[in-house]
This record gives C-alpha cells, structure tokens and sequence, in this order.
C-alpha cells in the first residue's frame, strides 16, 4: 500500500483494521463519523474558542473589545470579562451545537445538547479549573503540523493511477488541542478526551465494550441468563486492587467494588481476603443459529483434519458412523498403507475455506454464541479427536500444538460452564523430528457435561465425580494498584451480577477500571506507550524547539480526568522506531487484511461504516467488494479503478 505520511488516527487505525485502513487512506473513502464522535467535535470546538480568546486577550492586553474569526462558527466577539461568564460559555456551546448537527446524518435531541453543556462543564471545572484554557497561559490553541521524518528509512516513490509519480519523505500530520506554557522553558499540551471506555464485556451477540454499551443493551449474569442494562455510571478515578485466582485468572477492581462471594454474602473488596471464592459462572443461554458447517465435524476436523482440505484422519469406526448419522457424505478411505484411516467429508471444504480455517485452525466468533447444545458438540468434535480423559485427575484434556486453538478450546469451555485450566510443556512429539515443540493441554473437571460423544471415551467420564472444586475461584492474592478509571454499568440480574473478562467473570454492579477486562491497564506506564502522545510529543519537540521540556496531559473528560507524563530524548527514539516498523508494515501490504474474515466481529458489525453500507450500486458491502477486487483483479488494478475521485495519495486529508 502507498503511504506518505502518518496520522495517530491511520497509525491506529491500520492496526484496528487493515481493510479501513486501505479504504481511507489509500482509495480516499472516508467513513461518517459516529454519533458520539461528533458530540466531541463540539466539546473540542468549545475548548478551542476559549483558547484562542484567551489567546487574543494576551496578544491584545490594552484592547477592552475583542474578536477572533473561527474557521466553522465566524466571528466571535467579547470582552476580558465577557469571556469568564457562563453565558458567554453557553453561546459558544450553542453555536458550535447548531453548526455540527445542521448538516449530519445522525438524529439529535435536546438531551444530546444537554450532554455537550455537561461536558464542557465537567472540562473547565475539573480541579478548580486546572484544565480551563481561560485560566493558562496559551502558546497555541490547535496547532495543525506537518513534520517530515528525516530518515533514510522514511523515503518513499510511488506511481499513482494516473501515472504520476510521487516521492519524498514520510511525514507527521496531525492536530494538537492546546498548547500551554506552565512555566520558564516548560509547555504543557492538553488532549481532550470525551471517548468512550474500552472494557470487553460478554454479550448475547459478541463482544462489546463498557464505552458502547448502554442502557436496554443485555448482557450475561453468573447464571448464564439474559439481563438488562439499567443504568451506567460515570467514571471515577480510584485506588485499585487486583484479585488473583487459583485458576490464574485476575481482575482489577476499584476500592468501592463489591464481590458476590460463593456463599451468597455480598462484600466490599477491603473485606476479601485469601481463600474467599467466588462461583464460576454457570453456561450461557444462547438461542439455537444455524451455523455454516455442523459443529460436531468442525471440532472434529479442527482436531484431526487435514489443513487443507476437509479430510479426517481417524482409525476410530465410531467417528465416521457418528459422522454419517449427523447427515454427511464421508468418501472412501485414501490413507496410506500402514497409516491412520483418511476419509474425506464430502462437499464441506469450500465452507472451511469461507471460514478462513484451512491453514488457519480456529473456532469461529459465530460458534461461541451458538447454542448449549451447539457448543457442545463442538467441544466434544475436538475433544473426541485431540482430548483424552486424566481419570486421576478426574478431568477432561484437550492437548495441541496450536496455541490459538488451545486458546478458543479454554474460551469454549468458558461458555459451556465450566473452568478450564491452560499448561504448557515443551517437548518431542512424534511429528517433530525430534525438535521441541509446544504443547498446550486444556484441562477441566466436567461440570453437568459428558464432553465426548465416542464411546469408549465418553464412558471414562464418571458422573460420580461431582463438581468437586472446580465450580467456584479461590482468591489467592489480593494486591494494591495504582489509581485507574473506573466504571460500572447496573444490570436487572436477580443478584446483581454480570460477567466481564475473557475468562466470563461473575462481578457484582459496581465500578471497574479502564481496560481491566482485556488485561491491560491503563496506567502510567501504558499511557507512556501510547503511539498518540509519543507522535505528538515528538512533533512538539519540532515545533517549539525552544521549549526545554513538554508535558503531556491527556483529559478524559467524562472517563476518568487527566492522566499526565513527560517524555525525554529516547521516547523520539522509541517514536521513530514504532513508526518505521508501521511505515514499512503499511508499505509491504498488497492485500489490506479485514478485522475479521466473516466480519463477525463487534468492530465490523457496530463499528465501521465500510461494512455497514454497500459499495455504489451493489449489493456488497464495500469492505467485501474491494476484498474481492484484490483477488480478482490485482491490487494495482484495485487502486486504479476504486480510487474515490479527485484523491490524491500524496495530500488527501482524513480527520486525525
């Protein structure tokens, strides 16, 4: 793909998606932005025009009356007083409401003018007015910049559809929201932020995130049942505590969470304390979908398939009789002499690859919301070719050397109630020549399930052997984190409770941190990561290179307050580095990757516009369209016919 310059949004953004990547910024297609969105680009308009009046007034110090001229709402005039009252804030708020909804697609209510009045409120109040750019002395409210990268690494040439050619050197684009000067020789740059929080909750339908979800949305309880959202709270930033399991699972908590501990009481965390259980929540209630290949032959093709092509291996008679009586066609036996018998099931093998498992062994997102009985026979398609039963033990085990299966097998497993256990042992197998290898066994005692369907295993699984304790999460250590955002949603559940986490946590209706539900903390240390900052603090070190020190501050306005750090001379080197490998990553890609091959995922189906509507006058979303012109017709091909009109590679501006 071409690349001339990088935004923090394309850098972000070609992570997030490669498919959206190539459809902004290299075919110039842009995507209408999202409802929330757009209520921020009037919260940012507000903090803009009090920066650059604040601005005047210290350029024009003498002047009783003052105007500046804005870009979208014209002139705006006030006095040194003026500018500090609330009516002058509320006109602004008016204004800048009135000119960003006038001509967009999305619907707006009064309650959605309210929203904004609270933002801007909660921004200019925040600590006394810490963060209100009347208060600090302004350098330069929105400076745009265009740096670019001085590096051999960073030279570029490409010939564009119509043949011209085009070189140069990579750029930084981008937009910062205020620079301030908080004292001799020291900035401060503020970012603004009223986006959403980023927590990965278990739904009926997928994924979502604590930042989409709203009220009506639904969710899981312990129980594995259906419940509402009925409320959602905003965000607090509080000392938190990790919660560790026996399982080695963890989740953050602030210090007003409460816990619904196995024996019913409900506590506060500073009243949990090491040996204290929570119950593993019970399987989740999900209606019967028709699936594109039955679930018993994908966990058995998963298991004992061929990568290529949907052939079995398996000296098993049952396995085939089993396979016959599900409705398949199974062909005759092409194994090798002296080797496993191979049948292959007929007509099946164009649906994998449409799944995008041959070569790529994987669950699909689909089958975890199928229904019990689907999942089921899902697990028990793999664990009747790859698991065995520990009768010691009393557990089921799932063993491969693909990690990412291993990974979807504990995730299934999750689903269906129970509590899985991942370990890794590295060691010889029989196909490896004697190299070590890899291998990850899945184990778990089976809770109200047989996980096999053959007989000869399924009969090793005693229903005597109960739950034991693999029914509940036994606390085993409970240590103190740093401050975080946290924040809760209230769901009509019987107790209260509702599942987050990849690991199906039950946690009670009461606040969590940023992120914890993915494992990653947004702490200091992760913020000072972050690709946003580094590039802004390095374009700030090109455009006031007078200044002997910049602070960044990045201000959740409804998520949480700011979050601030400093940078030195080895985060431009850091900086440098991530954006070569991004450069060059974005340079080496021919065919644009999409988030998710059936596009299954919550970023597809609720997030991107490329998906939700059809290219021109197809029926084909225009992520799947030009998908299918890579394949068909080349990528050279793809760039010269889909390229929006009038783009040009080299300045096209998408919003950053």
């Amino acid at each position: 793909m071409d690349c001339t310059y990088i935004r923090s949004s394309s850098y972000n953004q070609y992570e997030y998606c490669q498919m959206s990547y190539f459809l902004t910024y290299n075919l110039g297609w842009q995507q209408t932005s999202g409802k929330k969105a757009q209520l921020g680009t009037i919260v940012h308009k507000v903090m803009e025009c009090l920066a650059t009046c604040k601005k005047e007034i210290q350029d024009n110090p003498k002047s009783t009356k003052l105007e500046i001229e804005d870009d979208s709402l014209g002139k705006i005039k006030f006095t040194k007083n003026s500018l500090y009252t609330k009516t002058f804030v509320d006109k602004l708020i008016k204004s800048s409401y009135d000119y960003y909804t006038s001509s967009c697609v999305h619907s707006y209510s009064n309650a959605d003018f309210n929203f904004c009045k609270d933002l801007v409120k909660m921004a200019i109040e925040y600590n006394d007015g810490q963060f209100d750019p009347r208060n600090r002395k302004i350098v330069q409210a929105e400076p745009h910049f265009d740096i670019p990268i001085e590096e051999d690494w960073a030279k570029y040439k490409y010939t564009l559809p119509d043949g011209k050619i085009i070189e140069g050197q990579l750029a930084i684009k981008g937009t910062i929201d205020l620079v301030t000067e908080v004292d001799d020789g020291i900035i401060e740059v503020v970012d603004w932020k009223g986006l959403p929080l980023d927590t990965k909750i278990p739904t009926p339908n997928g994924w979502t995130t604590m930042g989409e979800i709203q009220i009506d949305d639904e969710v899981f309880d312990q129980y594995g049942q259906v419940c509402s959202v009925v409320g959602k709270s905003r965000v607090k930033n509080k000392p938190c505590y990790k919660i560790t399991f026996d399982d080695t699972t963890s989740a953050i908590c602030d210090d007003e969470h409460l816990w619904k501990l196995a024996n019913d009481k409900t506590v506060p965390v500073q009243e949990l304390r090491i040996g204290d259980t929570i119950n593993v929540a019970k399987p989740i209630d999900c209606g019967y979908i028709d699936l594109p290949v039955s679930p018993y032959l994908l966990g058995s093709w998963l298991g004992d398939g061929r990568n290529r092509s949907c052939e079995i291996c398996s000296d098993d008679p049952e396995m085939y009789e089993l396979l016959r009586s599900d409705g398949h066609e199974i062909g005759v036996n092409v194994g090798h002499v002296n080797a496993a018998e191979s049948r292959t099931i007929l007509n099946t093998t164009s649906v994998l690859r449409t799944l995008n498992v041959l070569h790529n062994k994987h669950i699909p997102e689909i089958y975890f919301r199928a229904s019990f009985d689907q999942r089921l026979n899902l697990l028990r398609g793999l664990l009747d070719t790859d698991g065995n039963v520990n009768t010691g033990r009393k557990q089921a085990v799932f063993t491969s050397c693909n990690e990412r299966l291993a990974n979807d097998v504990k995730h299934l497993a999750l689903t269906l109630g129970q509590r899985p256990y991942i370990y890794k042992q590295t060691r010889q197998t029989n196909f490896t020549n004697g190299e070590n290898v890899n291998v990850y066994h899945v184990s778990f005692r089976p809770i109200n399930i047989n996980p096999f369907r053959l007989d000869r295993k399924a009969s090793m699984i005693d229903p005597n052997w109960g739950a034991g304790r693999s029914n509940i999460r036994k606390i085993i250590s409970i240590t103190e984190e740093p401050i975080q955002k946290t924040q809760c949603i209230a769901v009509d559940s019987p107790d209260n409770t509702y599942l987050c986490t990849e690991n199906y946590i039950p946690t009670h209706n009461t606040g969590r941190r940023l992120n914890w539900a993915t494992g990653e903390e947004k702490t200091y240390e992760k913020l000072c990561e972050d690709p946003q900052l580094l590039l802004y603090n390095y374009a700030i070190s090109k455009l006031f290179p007078e200044y002997k020190q910049a602070i960044m501050s990045i201000f959740f306005i409804k998520d949480g307050g700011p979050f601030s750090m400093c940078f030195d001379s080895d985060d431009q080197t850091k900086f440098l580095s991530m954006l070569e490998k991004r450069f060059k990553q974005i340079k080496r890609n021919d065919f644009p990757q999409p988030v998710s091959r059936d596009r299954s995922s919550f970023k597809c189906t609720k997030l991107c516009h490329f998906y939700k509507n059809n290219w021109k006058d197809t029926n084909t979303t225009m992520c799947h369209y030009i998908e299918d012109h890579i394949k068909a017709f080349g990528y050279d091909e793809t760039v010269r016919k889909c390229t929006k009109e009038n783009h040009s590679i080299g300045y096209y501006e998408a919003p950053g």
